[in-house]
């Protein structure tokens, strides 16, 4: 869930997340002879760091100007036209909507993303490094600077948000 989580919801409709899974094992793959872990969540952390280097990537790459979105002409305005000689809208369905896409993503998975991508741009990356990353706070307080502490209560006060956000949705608070 954590390469699909940072893939953010306007990049999955572009990309599948194993396939940036496997692009990442496979860089890692020749490049472990040269990885020397400095701690006990480096190799983790490592990981992290590619996923977030090939996400960046196809981000630039789909966010080009010849592939600008905002070029984009959404399916269903191309459609066999109506009466009236606009498009009918024909339904298509999307890619998460396939059989198989059903069976892989939960409902409650793509709850939980949703709720995620509509936190705060540092409440999402605090969980991201905490609980996807496997990082410690002090190592999170540096990459966020801050202190071990405040990236503490800021993990804190992020999963509060974000339960209570769950619980809003789901009817059960």
């Amino acid at each position: 869930m954590s390469v699909r989580s940072r893939l953010g919801p306007g990049l999955r409709t572009k990309v599948q997340s194993m396939d940036i899974v496997q692009e990442v094992l496979t860089e890692a793959i020749s490049g472990l002879q040269d990885f020397e872990p400095q701690s006990e969540g480096a190799l983790a952390h490592w990981f992290s760091t590619l996923a977030a280097n090939r996400i960046r990537d196809k981000a630039d790459y789909f966010n080009a100007e010849k592939r600008s979105v905002l070029k984009e002409i959404p399916l269903e305005s191309m459609g066999p036209p109506d009466s009236d000689g606009e498009p009918s809208g024909a339904e298509i369905r999307g890619p998460d909507k396939s059989p198989s896409g059903e069976l892989i993503l939960s409902d409650e998975v793509k709850r939980v993303e949703g709720i995620l991508d509509s936190l705060a741009e540092d409440d999402q990356e605090v969980i991201r490094l905490r609980d996807f990353d496997g990082l410690e706070f002090s190592e999170i307080g540096e990459k966020m600077s801050r202190s071990a502490d405040a990236a503490r209560m800021l993990y804190h006060r992020a999963v509060e948000r974000l339960a209570t956000k769950y619980e809003e949705l789901s009817g059960t608070g």
